[in-house]
C-alpha cells in the first residue's frame, strides 16, 4: 500500500510557489505545542490482530471528554512546537516518506497546522484523484494541507510523476496490523473497487490505519472519497481556529463534535431539530470528519474491529455499512436540548480546543451560554449514551448483541453530528434537486452518489456529471479548444424558478400522468440525439448534447408522483444528468465522442470558439439550400445526405440546429452510406431499460402502508402496477427511403411515441 501526501505547497512554478512555499504551508492551521507523535508500537493491534481494543500510547491532546478513564492509554508527549524534524518521519512514524514528503514535512510549525484533508485512490480512479487534488489546490491556503493515499503501484507512480509527496506503509506495519493479505489483494485488483465484492471492505481497513496515524499525529482529519469535489474550505463547519475564518453560526456546536458525517437524505425540511438533523438515517462515510480526540479514536477502534470480523466471516458488506452498524443504537443525549449536559460538555471541549491552540481562540464562545440553543438554525450535536472502544480481544466486532448496553468498561462517549445536506451535497441534492439554489446557500462540496452510468472498469457516469457541472478539471486543453461542433438545441420545458419548471410542448404538457409524460419526453430526446449523432458524423463534427429533461426521478424504489417523496424540494420537470436516461458506458463504447450540454459555457472553452457560430434552419416548405451569413438554409424534407452536401461549405466552428428544424428533415440516410454503420448502432446505444412504480398507480399499496399492514407489495389480487421495458429510438431508414422510395412507400421515417405506460400488474385502480 502506498500512501501519498500532498500539501498546499502545490509545486507550481514561479517565485511564489518556490520561494514562499514553506511559509505558505506553515500558516495553514494549528496543532498543539505539546503534541508529539505516538511511538512506533502505537498502531500495532493486540497480538498482531487487525481488530480489537488497542493498547496504545495516546498523546495528551487526545483529551478524555467523557469523564471516563480509558484503561489502555499512556502518554509520553515532549514539546516540540515549531521544530524542524529533519526527515519528517517523526510526524508520521508508521510511514516511509519519499524525498518530496521528507522535504515537505521535515519542518512544520506544529502550533499552526492542526487539520488535514484526506482521500484515497487506486489506478481505476486516478482521474478522480487528479480532479480531487486540483479542486483542493484551487481553494488556496484556506484549505490547509491535504494528503492522498494511493492504493496500488500505478497510483503511486502517477503521483511521483506529478511531484506529489508520497509515503508507503512498510510491510512490517502491515504485518503487525494483520493487513498484509488485504494490501496484496488491493494491489492485485483491477477496475473500480466498488464493483468488486470484499475489496471495498479491505480498503476500509487500510483507510482506518491511515486515519488513525493522522489523528495520533495530532491532526483533525477531513476524510473524503476521491469522487468528492471540494468547492469551499470545510473548516467553518467543523472547527474553531484563531487564524482561519470563523465558525459559521449554524455549526457552533458541530465544531466541537468528535465525529461528523454526511448523509444520504434529500429532504431539506427534515434537516431540522424536529427530525434530529437526519442523524437517525443512513450515514455516508464518503465525507466524514474525525477530530483528534480519544472518543473519535474509540469510534475508529470499533469500526476496524467490525470490518476485520466481517472479512473473516466472509461478509462482503462495505465499510459504510459497518460504520452505521457500529453507530447503532442511536440513543443520545441531545446537547442542544439538555442545558446541563451541554454545559459540562462544552466547558471541557472548549478548554481542550484552547489547550491545543497554544492560546486563546477569540472566535469561540467563552462558555455554554454563548450558544443560542433556541435558534432553529443551530445544528444539534448528539452524545452517545453508551461507551465506545475498549472492546475485549475475544469479542466479535459484528455480534453486537454481545456488547453490554452501556458499552465496554473503559470506553468513551463520542459526540456525533451531521453535515447540512444543502451545503455538503450528495449526488441527488446537488445534480438533481440543485438544493443549494433552492435554499439559497453556497455548497461546500459535492459527493457523486445517487449515481448511475458507471462500469466495473471506470466511473463514466460520475465523470459525465462533473463535466456537465464544470467540475471536471482533468480533460486536456484540446478537449475544449480543438475541433468543429454541431450544437443540438432543444427546449421541451423551461425553468421558472429554482424550485419550479413546466413542460411547454403540447404533446407533453397535456399528458395527464407523469410516467406517460416522461416516457414521451424521453422518446423524443432519444430520437433527437439519434438524428444529431448522424448529422454530426456526416459533417465531421462533434455533437454537443442539449440539456436533457426528466419528469420521473430515477430511483430504486416506489416513487410518489414520480419523485422521491411527496415533500422533496425540487422542480418537476427537471434537467437531469445523462445517466438518468441513457446507458453512458454503452454510448461511450459504440458512439463517436460528444460534448456535454454546458460545453460552450465552460470557462475552459476558448471564447473565439463559441463566437464562431452559424445556425442551421430548415424551411417549412420545399426549396433550394442556401448558406448566407450566420445562417444555413435547407428545404423542408431534405434527407441527411442532402443536408451533408449543402453544409460542407459552412466554416463556422459551431453549427447550431434546433430540434424543431431537425425534425423537418427527412429521417432517411439511404443517400449517406458513410453513416450506415453508426445508424445500426444507435438504437441500442441510445436505449435504456426502465422500471417505474408510482404511488398514483397503486392506491391499494398506499392505503395498505398507511394502515400499517404488512405484505402490501405481495397482495394476491392487487399486484403492483409497474411500467417496465426498454426504451430505444426506432431505426432511421437506410434504404428505400427519400428519393429511393418506390411509389406508395413512406419516404421518411417517423418520430414514434409510446401509447401506454403500465405493462405489469392489474391496471385497474381499486380503492384501498
Amino acid at each position: 500500500i502506498v500512501l501519498l501526501f500532498v500539501t498546499q505547497l502545490s509545486f507550481r512554478g514561479g517565485s511564489r510557489g518556490q520561494s514562499s512555499s514553506v511559509a505558505t504551508f506553515i500558516g495553514l492551521g494549528h496543532v498543539s505545542e505539546e503534541v508529539h507523535h505516538a511511538p512506533s508500537a502505537v498502531l500495532a493491534g493486540r497480538q498482531g490482530t487487525a481488530h480489537g481494543s488497542t493498547s496504545m500510547a495516546v498523546p495528551a491532546f487526545l483529551e478524555d471528554r467523557s469523564g471516563t478513564a480509558h484503561g489502555n492509554t499512556s502518554v509520553t508527549v515532549p514539546a516540540r512546537a515549531g521544530a524542524c524534524f529533519g526527515s519528517g518521519t517523526d510526524i508520521f512514524d508508521q510511514l516511509e516518506l519519499n524525498g518530496a514528503a521528507r522535504n515537505l514535512w521535515g519542518c512544520v510549525d506544529r502550533s499552526r497546522v492542526q487539520a488535514v484533508m484526506l482521500t484515497f485512490g487506486s489506478k481505476s480512479m486516478s482521474d478522480f484523484l487528479i480532479n480531487w487534488v486540483e479542486h483542493v489546490r484551487r481553494l488556496g491556503v484556506d484549505a490547509g494541507p491535504y494528503l492522498v493515499g494511493a492504493l496500488d503501484a500505478p497510483m503511486a507512480e502517477l503521483c511521483h510523476e506529478r511531484g506529489i509527496a508520497a509515503a508507503t506503509i512498510p510491510p512490517r506495519t502491515l504485518s503487525v496490523r494483520g493487513l498484509s493479505a488485504h494490501s496484496q489483494q488491493l494491489s492485485q485488483s483491477s477496475g473500480y473497487y466498488r464493483y468488486q465484492p470484499g475489496t471495498f471492505l479491505r480498503m476500509g481497513l487500510v483507510k482506518e490505519l491511515f486515519i488513525r496515524q493522522v489523528l495520533m499525529a495530532g491532526f483533525d482529519a477531513m476524510v473524503s472519497d476521491v469522487d468528492v469535489v471540494w468547492l469551499r474550505p470545510p473548516w467553518p463547519l467543523v472547527r474553531y481556529s484563531p487564524a482561519g475564518p470563523p465558525v459559521e453560526p449554524e455549526a457552533a456546536l458541530l465544531a466541537l463534535a468528535d465525529v461528523i458525517l454526511s448523509v444520504d437524505q434529500v429532504q431539506q425540511y427534515m434537516d431540522t431539530d424536529k427530525h434530529r438533523w437526519h442523524v437517525d438515517s443512513e450515514l455516508n462515510t464518503g465525507i466524514i470528519f474525525f477530530r483528534a480526540t480519544r472518543p473519535a479514536l474509540a469510534v475508529l477502534d470499533e469500526w476496524r474491529h467490525a470490518m476485520a470480523d466481517a472479512i473473516r466471516a466472509r461478509n462482503e458488506n462495505h465499510d459504510q455499512f459497518w460504520l452505521n452498524q457500529v453507530l447503532n443504537p442511536r440513543r443520545f443525549v441531545e446537547m442542544k436540548k439538555d442545558a446541563r449536559a451541554r454545559r459540562e460538555w462544552v466547558g471541557s471541549a472548549l478548554a481542550a480546543q484552547r489547550n491545543r491552540s497554544g492560546g486563546g481562540l477569540p472566535r469561540m464562545p467563552v462558555e455554554s451560554a454563548g450558544f443560542d440553543a433556541s435558534s432553529p438554525q443551530l445544528r444539534a450535536a448528539f452524545q452517545f449514551e453508551r461507551r465506545f472502544g475498549a472492546t475485549p480481544a475475544n469479542e466479535s466486532g459484528i455480534d453486537f448483541k454481545r456488547r453490554p448496553p452501556g458499552g465496554w468498561p473503559g470506553g468513551f462517549r463520542p459526540v456525533l453530528g451531521t453535515f447540512p445536506i444543502a451545503r455538503v451535497s450528495n449526488g441527488h441534492t446537488f445534480f438533481i434537486q440543485r438544493l443549494h439554489e433552492i435554499v439559497g446557500v453556497s455548497p461546500v462540496c459535492v459527493h457523486t452518489t445517487y449515481q448511475y452510468g458507471d462500469a466495473s472498469s471506470y466511473a463514466y457516469g460520475k465523470r459525465e456529471r462533473l463535466r456537465e457541472a464544470h467540475l471536471w478539471l482533468v480533460d486536456p486543453p484540446e478537449y475544449y479548444a480543438e475541433g468543429a461542433f454541431l450544437e443540438l438545441v432543444s427546449a421541451p420545458a423551461r425553468q421558472l424558478s429554482p424550485a419550479s419548471a413546466e413542460l411547454v410542448m403540447d404533446t407533453l404538457r397535456l399528458e395527464e400522468h407523469c410516467v406517460m409524460a416522461h416516457l414521451k419526453l424521453n422518446a423524443l430526446q432519444r430520437q433527437w440525439l439519434q438524428a444529431g449523432f448522424l448529422l454530426a458524423a456526416a459533417l465531421g463534427r462533434t455533437l454537443i448534447l442539449p440539456p436533457l429533461w426528466c419528469v420521473v426521478d430515477r430511483f430504486w424504489t416506489i416513487l410518489d408522483h414520480c419523485l422521491i417523496g411527496s415533500k422533496v424540494e425540487m422542480p418537476q420537470p427537471f434537467i437531469c444528468p445523462l445517466d438518468h436516461s441513457f446507458d453512458v458506458p454503452a454510448m461511450i463504447s459504440a458512439l463517436p465522442a460528444w460534448r456535454e450540454h454546458t460545453f460552450l459555457s465552460n470557462p475552459r472553452t476558448p471564447p473565439e470558439l463559441a463566437a464562431s457560430r452559424a445556425r442551421l434552419r430548415v424551411g417549412r416548405s420545399a426549396g433550394g439550400h442556401e448558406v448566407s451569413g450566420a445562417d444555413a438554409w435547407l428545404p423542408a424534407g431534405a434527407t441527411f445526405g442532402a443536408a451533408e452536401k449543402a453544409l460542407r461549405s459552412v466554416r463556422s466552428r459551431v453549427l447550431q440546429v434546433d430540434v424543431s428544424d431537425l425534425s423537418r428533415l427527412c429521417r432517411c440516410v439511404a443517400d449517406l452510406p458513410a453513416v450506415h454503420q453508426l445508424n445500426q448502432k444507435l438504437p441500442a446505444a441510445l436505449g435504456l431499460p426502465y422500471h417505474y412504480c408510482d404511488t398514483t398507480d397503486n392506491p391499494y399499496f398506499v392505503g395498505c402502508k398507511a394502515a400499517g399492514r404488512q405484505g402490501c407489495r405481495k397482495h394476491p389480487v392487487y399486484l403492483m402496477n409497474v411500467s417496465r421495458g426498454t426504451q430505444r429510438p426506432p431505426s432511421i431508414p437506410s434504404r428505400r427511403c427519400g428519393d429511393q422510395a418506390a411509389a406508395g412507400e413512406s419516404r421518411c421515417g417517423e418520430i414514434e411515441l409510446p401509447g401506454e405506460y403500465i405493462n405489469e400488474g392489474v391496471h385497474a385502480r381499486p380503492s384501498a
